[in-house]
């Protein structure tokens, strides 16, 4: 009997067991394929993306400009203002590159259009035939050049360099014609020349007519000094004459004298004239050509002013760029750059030594976004005052020294800023310098940088600020015991003279704005209820210098998304571009992790960043039926039989 007893005992484990383990493979089962490997994914960039993903705009060429900058100021109004909504907060880098040859220079003025940054270089500065180039505005790449140094302007919707009219996405020249005026109106079909002549110009891919022309013999002016709202206006500096024409008929409006010396019409905007001069600002009335109100300064600077958020603002020669208001011409805010690096090399006039910004050719501005945007050239060097054997300047870990003669270097930018402004306060935002030493020199409000090469005409177009240096004079270099400075290192074949080998031209074009970033998640492992770290970093892809550096300062959220949804944290990322944060799943299953961020001033809104995380460790549905069905079955097993032997021996069981 009592072997019978322990046969039955064993055969009861046997089954116990048997079912267990058909339990525990349950268990497993029911948990998805890749939970048993407790292996994760990551998600790879492609290598070519769509056109809906934020990097598409910097690996493909996008031929639109959503705010272009057709004229060298702006539009045919002279406004050295742009209407995008948002501007450069930061001093983000997107791009730089250096695209002339040594003994090469570029032409200050350039426009941005049709995706492109239309260049051209100065061949009265330069050693080579003129070229001219269609440079990608996102990425600094050249699209397509042609060999001539040509005006460039987009007028009508065409892009025209001189007189030809060009496909902006292939560079071919379309069609030329014999005129071309240089200000149009598509409402009116009419184009103005300096003459004046007004033309009929229905159809821009064939010549315009002539409507009217003024035969002054020269007791009139004649050139086009602006334009606005179907009047067009003249001026002779050296006649003192201000004339009114309709831009129809030709007929004289009004016309006056001017109150000072060379008074140049800068603006046409709000119904009026903004006037730099050599005694001043001036605002006349467009209709009536009275004057409305004048500030008192110095010589203003011509070509250089913007209408603006109520306000205008321009520079006094010498000291300060200036705001005020565009009504009453009250002022508003004045700025003055800041002098922290000692004179350059050679000697100076006193009134350079004194005076806050130098030359005039220098002075550069833009507005948009709320900000004002301004190279402030601030001292220069004239070889002629250099002292016998002036030894030159130690500065900053850098050598530099002015190209002794035969070499005639007439002059060059000692110390330039180009700086960022609140447009209402006139508060810096940011500022940088360039040369000392050569390339991206950031400072910041209390730490000013300074440079040599000058930031010139800062044009703005879609969130970004470009700029081109380009030389004060046809000789302007300094020599540095920098080699890697010396252009003749990056262009041996251009040696035409001997004595040029330590003349610096500058030839960089730049780009601020906010840049590409790519976000990506590490890949982790979880248990249900323990906390997991989800990693991850933030690159900076800008096309320029910042490229494959850290984003660093960008807001990201992590989220799940799984069996059930929810937020894990809002992160922002580190000095080397990481993020990460804690989570605790609360229940098993397949997770995707996702990392997204809406940007900032330095960075666009890049693609969301995702990885598959599984957590193990819980029991699923089917799983937790099944134990319990081994259970109920192995007690059955157990009870049964125990029972069955014991009435058979005789014993009273409890019903």
């Amino acid at each position: 009997m009592k072997n019978n007893f322990m046969n039955d005992y064993a055969k009861m484990i046997t089954i116990s067991a048997a079912f267990l383990l058909a339990f525990l493979v349950l268990s497993v089962n029911a948990l998805p394929p890749s939970a048993q490997a407790s292996t994760t994914v990551n998600l790879t960039m492609p290598k070519q993306v769509a056109p809906g993903n934020p990097l598409y705009k910097y690996e493909n060429h996008v031929n639109v400009t959503q705010y272009p900058w057709g004229f060298t100021n702006y539009n045919t109004t002279g406004n050295r203002f742009s209407p995008m909504p948002t501007a450069p907060s930061t001093s983000h880098l997107l791009w730089d590159n250096i695209y002339l040859r040594y003994g090469e220079a570029f032409i200050e003025s350039y426009i941005v259009a049709n995706g492109l940054v239309m260049v051209e270089t100065d061949t009265s500065k330069s050693i080579y035939p003129g070229l001219s180039y269609a440079i990608d505005e996102n990425t600094g790449k050249i699209i397509w050049s042609v060999p001539s140094s040509l005006a460039w302007q987009e007028m009508g919707g065409i892009l025209w360099g001189g007189n030809t009219a060009f496909n902006p996405n292939t560079g071919q020249a379309l069609y030329t014609l014999t005129t071309r005026p240089t200000v149009y109106d598509a409402k009116l079909k009419m184009a103005w020349a300096s003459g004046p002549i007004g033309y009929n110009w229905p159809d821009l891919t064939k010549a315009p007519t002539v409507a009217w022309q003024i035969n002054n013999n020269g007791s009139l002016p004649s050139a086009i000094s602006g334009y606005d709202n179907g009047r067009i206006f003249s001026v002779n500096t050296l006649t003192f004459q201000m004339v009114c024409y309709n831009a129809t008929t030709g007929a004289i409006l009004w016309q006056r004298l001017m109150p000072a010396s060379n008074v140049a019409i800068d603006v046409c905007a709000l119904g009026r004239l903004y006037c730099t001069s050599y005694a001043g600002f001036f605002c006349f009335d467009e209709a009536t050509g009275n004057l409305l109100w004048h500030v008192q300064c110095h010589e203003t600077s011509a070509s250089h002013v913007a209408v603006a958020y109520g306000n205008v603002y321009f520079y006094e020669v010498r000291t300060y760029v200036w705001c005020v208001n565009a009504i009453d011409g009250h002022v508003v805010w004045k700025y003055a750059p800041i002098r922290n690096v000692p004179a350059l090399v050679g000697g100076m006039s006193a009134i350079d030594y004194n005076a806050t910004m130098i030359h005039e050719a220098f002075y550069s501005l833009g507005v948009a976004g709320g900000m004002v945007y301004a190279t402030t050239m601030q001292e220069t060097t004239y070889p002629t005052l250099l002292p016998a054997n002036f030894p030159g300047l130690y500065y900053q870990g850098t050598y530099y020294w002015v190209n002794p003669e035969p070499v005639n270097v007439i002059a060059h930018p000692g110390q330039n800023e180009f700086v960022c402004l609140n447009a209402n306060t006139g508060a810096v935002v940011w500022r940088v310098g360039y040369g000392w030493p050569y390339g991206a020199n950031v400072g910041t409000a209390s730490q000013p940088a300074y440079a040599g090469p000058n930031m010139c005409f800062p044009d703005l177009a879609d969130g970004m600020v470009f700029g081109v240096e380009e030389p004060y004079s046809s000789h302007t270099g300094i020599g540095t015991s920098r080699p890697e400075l010396d252009p003749l290192v990056r262009y041996p074949e251009s040696i035409p003279k001997l004595y040029l080998s330590n003349i610096w031209y500058p030839g960089r074009i730049y780009c601020f704005g906010p840049g590409p970033v790519v976000l990506s998640l590490s890949n982790a492992t979880a248990i249900t209820g323990q906390p997991v770290t989800i990693r991850g970093n933030a690159v900076d892809v800008s096309p320029g210098p910042m490229q494959n550096t850290p984003a660093v300062g960008l807001p990201v959220s992590l989220s799940f998304i799984g069996s059930s949804s929810g937020s894990i944290a809002n992160v922002v990322t580190n000095s080397q571009g990481q993020f990460s944060a804690t989570w605790t799943p609360s229940a098993g299953g397949t997770y995707s992790i996702v990392a997204s961020s809406q940007g900032t001033a330095s960075y666009n809104a890049p693609a969301a960043a995702s990885t598959v995380v599984v957590v193990s460790g819980g029991l699923s549905t089917i799983a937790s039926i099944a134990g319990i069905a081994v259970v109920a079955v192995s007690v059955s097993m157990i009870s049964v039989p125990l029972r069955k032997r014991k009435e058979e021996e005789g014993e009273q069981l409890e019903p």
